[in-house]
Protein backbone atom coordinates (compact mmCIF):
# COMPACT_ATOMS: atom_id res chain seq x y z
CA UNK A 1 0.00 0.00 0.00
CA UNK A 2 1.64 3.29 -0.82
CA UNK A 3 0.19 5.26 1.83
CA UNK A 4 2.67 7.59 3.30
CA UNK A 5 2.60 10.83 5.85
CA UNK A 6 3.71 12.82 3.05
CA UNK A 7 0.70 11.77 0.76
CA UNK A 8 -2.02 12.61 3.82
CA UNK A 9 -0.35 15.80 4.08
CA UNK A 10 -0.74 16.87 0.64
CA UNK A 11 -4.56 15.53 0.32
CA UNK A 12 -5.52 17.45 3.45
CA UNK A 13 -3.73 20.56 1.97
CA UNK A 14 -5.50 20.45 -1.58
CA UNK A 15 -9.08 20.37 0.70
CA UNK A 16 -9.57 23.49 1.76
CA UNK A 17 -8.83 24.67 -2.27
CA UNK A 18 -11.89 22.58 -3.17
CA UNK A 19 -13.92 23.33 -0.29
CA UNK A 20 -16.79 26.11 -0.97
CA UNK A 21 -17.83 26.18 2.52
CA UNK A 22 -18.13 29.68 4.01
CA UNK A 23 -16.07 30.28 7.19
CA UNK A 24 -13.42 28.23 8.67
CA UNK A 25 -12.92 24.46 7.00
CA UNK A 26 -13.63 22.07 8.21
CA UNK A 27 -16.22 23.30 10.58
CA UNK A 28 -18.17 19.76 10.61
CA UNK A 29 -17.28 15.90 10.01
CA UNK A 30 -16.02 14.87 6.70
CA UNK A 31 -17.89 12.13 5.02
CA UNK A 32 -15.27 9.69 3.40
CA UNK A 33 -17.59 7.44 1.02
CA UNK A 34 -16.03 3.72 -0.04
CA UNK A 35 -17.85 2.85 -2.64
CA UNK A 36 -17.65 -1.36 -1.93
CA UNK A 37 -18.44 -3.38 1.06
CA UNK A 38 -16.75 -2.99 4.18
CA UNK A 39 -13.41 -5.98 4.80
CA UNK A 40 -11.98 -5.13 1.09
CA UNK A 41 -8.73 -3.16 0.08
CA UNK A 42 -10.25 0.08 -0.68
CA UNK A 43 -12.01 0.21 2.75
CA UNK A 44 -8.90 -0.45 4.59
CA UNK A 45 -7.25 2.08 3.02
CA UNK A 46 -9.99 4.51 3.70
CA UNK A 47 -9.50 3.65 6.98
CA UNK A 48 -6.53 3.58 7.12
CA UNK A 49 -6.83 7.13 5.97
CA UNK A 50 -9.17 8.54 7.70
CA UNK A 51 -7.64 8.98 11.40
CA UNK A 52 -4.50 10.82 10.54
CA UNK A 53 -6.34 12.61 8.02
CA UNK A 54 -8.89 13.68 10.61
CA UNK A 55 -6.11 14.89 13.14
CA UNK A 56 -4.20 17.15 10.22
CA UNK A 57 -7.35 18.79 9.54
CA UNK A 58 -8.57 19.26 13.28
CA UNK A 59 -12.49 17.44 11.91
CA UNK A 60 -13.69 13.61 12.36
CA UNK A 61 -13.74 11.77 8.98
CA UNK A 62 -16.90 9.50 8.95
CA UNK A 63 -15.72 5.92 6.67
CA UNK A 64 -19.12 5.98 5.37
CA UNK A 65 -19.41 1.90 2.61
CA UNK A 66 -21.94 2.07 -0.04
CA UNK A 67 -21.15 -1.00 -2.04
CA UNK A 68 -22.59 -1.87 -4.81
CA UNK A 69 -22.85 -2.61 -9.00
CA UNK A 70 -18.78 -3.11 -8.70
CA UNK A 71 -17.80 0.76 -6.97
CA UNK A 72 -21.03 2.86 -9.01
CA UNK A 73 -23.50 2.60 -6.43
CA UNK A 74 -20.91 4.61 -4.54
CA UNK A 75 -19.46 6.85 -7.18
CA UNK A 76 -23.00 8.00 -7.77
CA UNK A 77 -23.91 8.50 -4.11
CA UNK A 78 -20.39 11.05 -4.07
CA UNK A 79 -21.80 13.38 -6.84
CA UNK A 80 -24.91 13.88 -5.02
CA UNK A 81 -23.63 14.94 -2.27
CA UNK A 82 -23.72 18.77 -2.06
CA UNK A 83 -19.68 19.99 -3.70
CA UNK A 84 -18.90 21.99 -0.85
CA UNK A 85 -15.84 19.76 0.05
CA UNK A 86 -18.11 17.69 3.05
CA UNK A 87 -17.74 14.57 1.21
CA UNK A 88 -14.98 12.99 -0.01
CA UNK A 89 -14.43 10.01 -2.00
CA UNK A 90 -12.09 6.72 -2.58
CA UNK A 91 -11.88 6.41 -6.24
CA UNK A 92 -10.88 2.69 -7.61
CA UNK A 93 -10.23 1.82 -10.77
CA UNK A 94 -13.94 -0.08 -11.35
CA UNK A 95 -16.73 2.93 -11.39
CA UNK A 96 -13.47 5.22 -13.10
CA UNK A 97 -12.40 3.50 -15.81
CA UNK A 98 -13.27 -0.29 -15.68
CA UNK A 99 -17.48 0.52 -15.69
CA UNK A 100 -17.53 3.48 -18.06
CA UNK A 101 -15.79 1.75 -21.03
CA UNK A 102 -18.27 -1.07 -21.02
CA UNK A 103 -21.17 0.57 -19.80
CA UNK A 104 -23.16 4.17 -20.29
CA UNK A 105 -23.12 6.44 -16.73
CA UNK A 106 -24.11 9.62 -14.96
CA UNK A 107 -20.72 10.82 -14.94
CA UNK A 108 -18.06 11.71 -16.82
CA UNK A 109 -15.14 9.81 -14.67
CA UNK A 110 -12.26 12.64 -16.27
CA UNK A 111 -14.41 15.87 -15.70
CA UNK A 112 -16.56 15.61 -12.99
CA UNK A 113 -14.02 14.52 -10.09
CA UNK A 114 -11.00 16.40 -8.61
CA UNK A 115 -8.43 14.06 -7.61
CA UNK A 116 -6.64 15.26 -4.20
CA UNK A 117 -4.28 12.07 -4.12
CA UNK A 118 -2.70 8.52 -4.78
CA UNK A 119 -3.22 7.05 -1.66
CA UNK A 120 -3.16 3.13 -2.56
CA UNK A 121 -1.87 0.81 -4.96
CA UNK A 122 -2.09 -2.99 -5.40
CA UNK A 123 -1.19 -5.56 -7.19
CA UNK A 124 -3.46 -8.88 -8.63
CA UNK A 125 -2.30 -12.21 -7.26
CA UNK A 126 -3.71 -15.69 -8.46
CA UNK A 127 -3.24 -18.38 -5.43
CA UNK A 128 -4.59 -21.61 -5.02
CA UNK A 129 -4.90 -24.41 -2.63
CA UNK A 130 -1.49 -25.82 -2.32
CA UNK A 131 -2.85 -29.56 -1.93
CA UNK A 132 -3.50 -29.34 -5.77
CA UNK A 133 0.16 -29.04 -6.64
CA UNK A 134 0.21 -25.91 -8.78
CA UNK A 135 3.33 -23.92 -8.30
CA UNK A 136 3.21 -21.95 -11.38
CA UNK A 137 1.17 -20.07 -14.00
CA UNK A 138 1.89 -22.33 -16.21
CA UNK A 139 0.75 -25.23 -14.37
CA UNK A 140 -2.75 -23.13 -13.89
CA UNK A 141 -2.80 -22.92 -17.52
CA UNK A 142 -2.29 -26.15 -18.25
CA UNK A 143 -4.71 -27.13 -15.82
CA UNK A 144 -7.44 -25.23 -17.05
CA UNK A 145 -6.81 -26.62 -20.30
CA UNK A 146 -7.30 -29.70 -18.78
CA UNK A 147 -10.31 -28.91 -17.04
CA UNK A 148 -12.32 -26.64 -19.63
CA UNK A 149 -15.43 -24.55 -17.53
CA UNK A 150 -14.46 -26.60 -14.51
CA UNK A 151 -12.09 -24.27 -12.14
CA UNK A 152 -13.68 -21.45 -10.73
CA UNK A 153 -12.41 -18.58 -9.73
CA UNK A 154 -13.47 -15.97 -7.38
CA UNK A 155 -13.26 -11.98 -8.02
CA UNK A 156 -14.24 -9.26 -5.92
CA UNK A 157 -17.49 -8.78 -7.98
CA UNK A 158 -18.36 -8.43 -11.35
CA UNK A 159 -17.03 -5.46 -13.28
CA UNK A 160 -13.80 -5.22 -10.79
CA UNK A 161 -10.41 -5.29 -11.16
CA UNK A 162 -10.11 -8.81 -10.37
CA UNK A 163 -13.20 -9.86 -12.74
CA UNK A 164 -11.35 -8.25 -15.48
CA UNK A 165 -8.19 -10.04 -14.65
CA UNK A 166 -9.95 -13.25 -14.66
CA UNK A 167 -11.66 -12.52 -18.14
CA UNK A 168 -8.13 -11.35 -19.25
CA UNK A 169 -6.22 -14.72 -18.17
CA UNK A 170 -8.79 -16.51 -20.13
CA UNK A 171 -8.39 -14.58 -23.38
CA UNK A 172 -4.38 -14.51 -23.43
CA UNK A 173 -4.28 -18.01 -21.99
CA UNK A 174 -7.07 -19.65 -23.85
CA UNK A 175 -9.21 -20.84 -21.09
CA UNK A 176 -12.41 -21.22 -20.35
CA UNK A 177 -12.77 -20.47 -16.60
CA UNK A 178 -16.16 -20.40 -13.98
CA UNK A 179 -16.05 -16.97 -13.20
CA UNK A 180 -17.38 -16.78 -9.08
CA UNK A 181 -18.19 -13.17 -7.23
CA UNK A 182 -16.55 -13.90 -3.93
CA UNK A 183 -18.54 -11.42 -1.89
CA UNK A 184 -22.03 -13.58 -3.74
CA UNK A 185 -20.00 -16.96 -2.72
CA UNK A 186 -19.53 -16.66 0.82
CA UNK A 187 -22.88 -15.17 1.45
CA UNK A 188 -24.15 -18.58 -0.17
CA UNK A 189 -21.93 -20.63 2.56
CA UNK A 190 -20.70 -20.28 5.73
CA UNK A 191 -16.99 -20.92 5.57
CA UNK A 192 -14.91 -19.91 2.39
CA UNK A 193 -14.62 -23.17 0.50
CA UNK A 194 -10.86 -23.57 -1.61
CA UNK A 195 -13.39 -23.44 -4.79
CA UNK A 196 -13.56 -19.55 -4.18
CA UNK A 197 -9.91 -19.23 -5.54
CA UNK A 198 -9.50 -22.16 -7.45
Amino acid sequence: MAFTRRRLLAAAATLPAVAQAQGRYPERPIRLIVPFPPGGGVDLTARLLAEPLGKELGQTIIVENKGGAAGLVGTEAFLAAPPDGYTLLVGAIGPFAIIPAAKSVRYDPVQDFVPLALVWRSSQVLVTNKNLGIKTLQDFVAHAKTNPGKVTVGSAGIGSITHMSIELLQQEASISLIHVPILLHLTRQSKLSVSSFL
